[in-house]
Formats: C-alpha cells, structure tokens, sequence
C-alpha cells in the first residue's frame, strides 16, 4: 500500500509542475520577490468558486504553530459586482469558543446556524462582518501534519453541495501546498514568493481544465490510501458501552451523572436508532440498583391482549390458555429496575393500570385475589412526541405527567457528527474481531462520506452499515462507503409526515398479506415469510385493524 502511495504521490506531483509552470507562462500569475500575497490570491479563488457553486463568501483564517491564536483572516465575497477582499485581523487575536472547535477539525465538515446556535448558543460570524450565514463549511488548510488555518466557505440561502465541498478540498489542498512552499523557501533563503492574480488570456483554458481533472483524479485515488486517524482523546465518557466525546453527548453524560444515583422516574426521548436502552442500561449500573435486575419489555412487540399479563403476571386459570401461574415483569423487577421502551406504543386501557402501579407501588395479577406491592424504578423510552400524542387522544395526561419526571433526551447522529469517526472505528473493530478480519481503519474519504451523511436510522444504521463493509471488505483499509438511497427519505420530507412504526407496521402486514393473497398460515402463508408464529400475527391482524377481507 506504501508502494502505491508513493507511486501516486509521484505522479500527481509530475502532473502539478507542469500546470503551476503553465499558469505562470501565461500570465496567469506572475512570481517575484517580496511577500505572500493572500489577498489577491483568494480574490481569484472566489472568481471561480462563486458561478461555479454559488458561494456568498469565503475566508482564509491563519493560526499560529501552537493553535492557540488567528495571525491573520482574509475574507471575500461579492459586494455590488465586485469582488473585495478584506483582512479582519490585525496582530495575534485570541480563539473564541467556536474557532476553537473549527481549528480542531482535521477533515471537512458542513454546519448550519442552527448546529453552531445549538451548541454554543450563537452563531458563527465572519470577522467583524454585517452577514448573518446560515450554512458553513470548514475545510482544514494542512499538509504533512502541519495546519496553517481553515479554509471557510459562507453561505446564505443553502448549503454548498457535495460536488461544491470536493472542489473545494482540492483547493484547500493547493492553498497548504503554497504554504508549506513558501515556509520552506523562507527557511532556506532570504526571499519569499509572491503570487499576484492577473487577468490572462483563455486560449489554453481547456488544457488548463483537462490538466486539472487528471489532478484530481490522482488525488481522489490517492485519497484512498490515506489512513484516517482518530484522535486519542482521554476520558470520552463515563459510561463504558455509550461512545461520544462531542458536546451533545457530553450535556447527556453530565445529566446521567446526576439522575443515575436516584430513583426518580425517568423519560428517554431520541429517534429509533439514538440508543436509548443503553442510556437506560447505563443509568441502571450506575445506580444504587445495579446489583439487581434490569428488566426490559418492548411494549410494541408484545400483542396487546398479552402485555398485561407480560407486566403484572396472571395466575393458573385466569383465562384459557393459562395451564400454569406466572410471574409478571413488575414483580420479576422487585428492588431492581424496569425499562419500558416503545412507551407510546401501550394500548390506553393498559395505560390506566401503569398509572396505578406507578401511583401506588402494587400490582394486581390478572385472576389474582391479592395485591403485591413492589418496589421498582421505572425507566421509559419512546421515540414519538408524547405531549401531541395526549392532545390527539392516545396518550393519557395523567401518565405523561407521571412518567415525565426526569427527561432525557439522546442527540440524533446528524446532531453529533464529530462523534461519527469515532463510532465508525468501534464498530469496525468489533465486527473485525467477530468475523476473524484484520482491517486497519478507515480512508480519509472514507471518513468524509460518512460524516457527510443524514443518517436517518442513527447509530443503529451506521452500525449495520460498518458491519455490511466489513463482510465486503477486500484489504486491510476501507477505501470507500456505499451510502444508502436517500431519496425514500427525501421524498417522506416533502410529500408528507414520517409514518410512526404502528403505521409502518400496518403497511408490511399488509403487503406480506397481499404477496401471500390472504393466507396467513401454512407453507405459503404470511406467517412463514414473516417469521411469526400465526396465532401472533392473526392477534396483530386484529390489533392493526386489518379488513378480514384481506385474510383467507
């Protein structure tokens, strides 16, 4: 792999030479003697990048050897048909909270207004610029390990797309080469160059363009090569199996610090895929509980006409069908805790009775004469907005109140991106290990397609995702992602609501009904291909609302 790096290294460096010896013949730019004039340069730059992308604005921001301080910020942009650029830093200007998280960045990234207001309660402004940008990109000026600043991209209306952000790494990368050049130069000599934009003719435009394609083709293929590095970071979180060191997950790890201890009543909120059974596992160990059970009960999963039994137990002969007693998971959770997940999924005459054990610490089994009282924490977890849930009807007020003691919200993964490589690698390793791989990482555009991604399915589905590359894998680095089709959720966003999973449910049944025309057992029924015992879906048939007209 070495070897190939090399190559490549080589050739993209013999097909750079004889472009930069071009644009100078050409008078494209000139070389003389004296300083490095950015200015000029980064006027060119937006000349381009502005019809191309429709980019509003760019910035140049300098740091010092340590990335502790801005030395210099050039910014440029159109104003009245022009295109000025202007330095918004004299002398040493200190870090604020938001550049320090920008010169942290080692690989590009998009962030909204609403990402940067989020977290630090207020936007990203550009020097002392009147603008407020909605969408920012970040790409890091570096060569060789060495970063010399941030290369910005600012716009108002939408964010740069992803073509626009390849483009501008390229840019970024060329930018860090005339550093590293002039820092080299002004090492070994007493000059420096300076480059000055000028105007030149566009006889040899289309050589100059074909020129720079193969440029990126080479460093595209190069880019495959590249390791990508996770930074080592001391004490990511305080819970061993939650991975995150990014500002969200840290807000969640303080809260679990403070409620974990207690045995208040807690609510976990997040879309499917957040992980919200191990934050709850996670309060469970760290309580003064972790030495008894946790009992976990997937209130969607079970039909409704036995999720009573399967929390408060039933005794032998309550109904028919019940040849032996049995032990609810209330009692089963006596001085330990329960989690309840899918919370919003429980059927509103159910709802009345956990009220009641909750209120009272007892539970009454069904066909039994007495009362057990217990002593149990109740964690719940839902992924729908309960509070529209009570305004529509299905969602008792009386419940939410007593199960909305302590909320808890876990970040979707879009919310915590810089937590994304990290996740990445653990997932990589652990399924490494499980199919007997050895696999050394991930590429830098390997990394970067992930990042860039909207992860509708959260962790889960990047975690399935990194386990379906590792099976595929074929060396020992994972050069590329195959991003999943985002035009199923795209089109959910502009044509109508997200279907809850008691509406995604329905519409499988029913498809599965329709390619088995109605039968529901059998060697061809629906139950085979669902993998459900009949009686379970002829209960969910009834529970879901199905016409009988569908099932023979």
């Amino acid at each position: 792999m070495k070897n190939k790096e090399h190559a490549l290294s080589k050739e993209i460096y013999s097909k750079k030479k004889p472009i930069a010896e071009d644009f100078f013949s050409e008078n494209k730019f000139r070389v003389a003697v004296g300083g490095f004039n950015l200015s000029e340069l980064l006027e060119g730059i937006y000349a381009k990048l502005n019809p191309l992308f429709a980019v509003d604005c760019i910035a140049i921001v300098l740091y010092d050897a340590r990335l502790s301080h801005i030395v210099d910020s050039h910014v440029c942009g159109m104003i009245s048909g022009s295109i000025p650029c202007s330095s918004s830093v004299i002398g040493p200007a200190d870090f604020s909270e938001i550049t320090k998280e920008i010169s942290r960045l080692d690989f590009p990234i998009l962030r909204s207004r609403e990402e940067w207001e989020e977290v630090f309660g207020q936007n990203h402004r550009i020097g002392n610029h009147d603008a407020e940008y909605q969408f920012h990109g970040y790409i890091p000026i570096e060569t060789n390990g060495r970063i010399y600043g941030t290369f910005e991209l600012h716009n108002l209306e939408r964010q740069l797309s992803t073509e626009g952000l390849t483009f501008c790494c390229n840019v970024a990368e060329f930018i860090a080469g005339l550093f590293s050049v002039t820092e080299k130069k002004g090492k070994e000599t007493s000059w420096q160059p300076v480059l000055h934009l000028h105007s030149g003719g566009d006889c040899h435009q289309e050589k100059v363009q074909q020129l720079e394609a193969e440029i990126e083709r080479l460093k595209s293929s190069l880019e495959e090569f590249h390791l990508f590095e996770v930074e080592k970071i001391p004490g990511l979180n305080t819970h061993e199996e939650i991975i995150g060191h990014s500002e969200q997950m840290r807000s969640v790890f303080s809260l679990l610090s403070k409620i974990s201890p207690t045995d208040s009543t807690v609510l976990i909120l997040g879309e499917t895929g957040t992980g919200k059974e191990l934050i709850a596992r996670a309060i469970h160990h760290a309580s003064g509980r972790a030495a008894e059970k946790l009992i976990k009960v997937n209130c969607a999963a079970i039909p409704p006409n036995l999720i009573e039994s399967e929390l408060f137990g039933h005794e032998k002969g309550a109904f028919t069908g019940a040849t032996e007693k049995r032990v609810g998971k209330f009692e089963l959770a006596d001085k330990g805790t329960i989690f309840l997940d899918e919370i919003g999924e429980l059927p509103l005459e159910l709802q009345v009775k956990l009220l009641r054990v909750l209120q009272e610490k007892e539970i009454e089994p069904i066909g039994g004469k007495k009362t057990i009282r217990t002593d149990v924490r109740v964690i719940s977890a839902t992924n729908r907005n309960l509070l529209s849930e009570v305004e529509a009807g299905r969602f008792r007020q009386d419940l939410f109140y007593r199960l909305n003691v302590f909320p808890l919200t876990v970040p979707s993964l879009r919310e915590r991106r810089t937590d994304i490589p990290l996740l990445a690698t653990h997932f990589l390793k652990k399924f490494a290990a499980k199919s007997n791989r050895v696999l050394e990482g991930f590429s830098k555009r390997a990394i970067t397609m992930l990042v860039n991604y909207s992860w509708p399915g959260n962790v889960r589905e990047l975690e399935h995702l990194i386990e379906r590359h590792v099976v595929m894998s074929q060396g020992r680095l994972i050069n590329r992602i195959e991003i999943p089709d985002q035009s199923n959720f795209s089109n959910q966003d502009h044509n109508g609501p997200v279907k809850t999973i008691f509406e995604n449910e329905r519409d499988h049944i029913f498809a599965v009904l329709e390619l088995c025309n109605g039968r529901i057992s059998g060697k061809n029924g629906a139950a085979k291909l669902l993998g459900v015992p009949a009686t379970t879906l002829n209960s969910k048939i009834k529970r879901l609302g199905l016409a009988k007209k569908h099932t023979i």
